[in-house]
């Protein structure tokens, strides 16, 4: 299973999942905190899986929680796995069942704190990292450093996140070479409520721009690749 290519986060509403599924997104993220505004309790997060069925991979964006926590909560709600957005250590989820995509705050730090999550992340081609601003836990809307995150795509895998709409994410996927996107408030009407149109357009812009990337790259680089 490999890295998903476009998520859609921050949904509430069934009416939402379903947009975001017709127009081809192959990921969907359900924030279980509750200062968000886009956030939904566990039964909601259970009732949006379900409608999501196995036609896309379903996260729980979470601040707080050790991994049993989380996995219980990944149980308890049919989810694909988790997104830790928290200070969680990866030797807790050394073990962890369950797909997993890391928060990894775009700064001069990042490569440190990958390679400390690099035994956890290895574990599954279809665990990654998504690459936010920092000072921020994700949907503020706000742009990475596009420089830093191409050194950061270049030796991790890694979704690219921040302040994504239809209108800059082939751009944003041409400059780091990201092997997938995730957008959520750049998609909204208002807090947790999306636009289907902004949706379509976001998830059918990132498809083709991955698809035009994939199609200019002999082969995508190694995660983690090895000191020379």
């Amino acid at each position: 299973m490999s890295l998903p290519r476009v998520k859609v986060c921050g949904l509430t509403r069934a009416a939402d999942v379903e947009a975001a599924l017709f127009a081809g997104a192959d990921a969907l993220g359900f924030v279980l905190h509750p200062p968000s505004p886009r956030s939904v309790d566990a039964a909601g997060a259970a009732h949006l899986c379900r409608i999501a069925g196995e036609r896309a991979r379903t996260y729980l964006v979470v601040v707080d929680g050790g991994a049993r926590e989380v996995e219980e909560l990944v149980r308890a709600t049919g989810a694909s796995g988790a997104q830790l957005c928290g200070d969680q250590r990866p030797e807790g989820f050394a073990d962890f069942q369950g797909e997993l995509l890391v928060r990894l705050s775009a700064d001069e730090g990042a490569p440190a704190r990958a390679d400390a999550w690099r035994p956890v992340i290895e574990r599954s081609p279809g665990r990654g990292f998504v690459l936010e601003p920092p000072g921020t836990v994700g949907g503020s809307g706000r742009p990475v450093d596009l420089e830093r995150a191409r050194r950061l795509a270049e030796r991790l895998p890694c979704l690219l996140a921040g302040g994504l709409t239809a209108d800059n994410v082939a751009e944003r996927i041409a400059r780091t070479a990201a092997r997938g996107v995730d957008a959520s408030s750049g998609l909204e009407l208002s807090h947790g409520i999306k636009d289907p149109v902004r949706t379509t357009r976001f998830v059918r812009a990132g498809r083709r721009a991955l698809e035009a990337l994939d199609s200019t790259t002999s082969s995508l680089p190694e995660p983690f690749p090895q000191a020379s």
